[in-house]
């Protein structure tokens, strides 16, 4: 079952070594929004936990389309997720951050509408992605890279150095470079916004992408880079952080 195809294109697997023209950059004013997760306990039940939102300024996307994204690495089995009539797969041995769509429109979910079957122990999130006929291409990046933070921290235990890990709050941080047209062009526009960054990597610079990765609630500081020489292109280089990464592959 292909993880994309709703309102993603269908992925086609492309099993050759990736190189910086095949990706091509995207941003979207619409933000990311998390309705909470889900997890298999231990009895093979799936269990709901809404996304508590303190800060009182999260919301749906006016459109858009809902995704999960794997919370824990995923176990040896396939695990299906649903909400309603709406179900996504997930592969086996699916790292975190791998994403799959689930459908244009869900109800809200509850703990009386999910389901899920796969692994004990696996969750996965619930995430709403802002409509992908507003992204806007980011005509000249001059690449991005992208620092999800470490997520685990060893635990010793007397002369031991690890006994176990415990989960921490990672610090994801983002570089992103494009050529300057003027403030109103390219990233400049996104100085001091909370966007939706994506990007979709293209086989040889074709038509049928293979894999799409997004970024949420990514924020960006946007300095000038004048060069000494005067036939030197002006650049943006940008920094910034972002909260979730999801990525949706094509099939094995």
């Amino acid at each position: 079952m292909s993880a994309t195809g709703i309102a993603l294109p269908a992925l086609l697997r492309n099993r050759k070594t990736r190189v910086g023209g095949e990706f091509y950059l995207f941003y979207n004013l619409g933000q990311a929004y998390k309705y909470g997760s889900i997890g298999i306990d231990a009895a093979g039940n799936p269990q709901y936990r809404a996304n508590a939102r303190c800060s009182g300024d999260g919301s749906l996307p006016v459109s858009g389309f809902a995704a999960v994204r794997a919370l824990t690495p995923l176990g040896a089995l396939e695990s299906t997720w649903s909400v309603g009539a709406n179900e996504a797969v997930l592969p086996a041995m699916s790292p975190p951050g791998q994403a799959s769509e689930l459908g244009l429109t869900i109800a809200v979910p509850s703990q009386a509408n999910i389901d899920g079957e796969g692994n004990v122990g696996d969750s996965v999130d619930i995430i709403i992605l802002p409509n992908p006929a507003d992204d806007v291409l980011i005509c000249f990046d001059q690449g991005i890279n992208i620092e999800e933070g470490d997520t685990q921290r060893a635990i010793g235990r007397k002369f031991e150095p690890v006994d176990h890990y415990v989960r921490t709050r990672p610090n994801n941080q983002l570089t992103l470079a494009d050529l300057y047209i003027d403030n109103m062009e390219g990233i400049a526009v996104l100085k001091q916004r909370m966007v939706t960054l994506k990007y979709v990597v293209y086989p040889d610079g074709g038509a049928v992408p293979s894999e799409i990765g997004y970024l949420t609630n990514v924020r960006l500081n946007v300095p000038k880079s004048i060069a000494e020489d005067p036939g030197e292109s002006v650049k943006l280089n940008a920094t910034g952080s972002f909260n979730e990464a999801l990525i949706f592959s094509a099939d094995r």
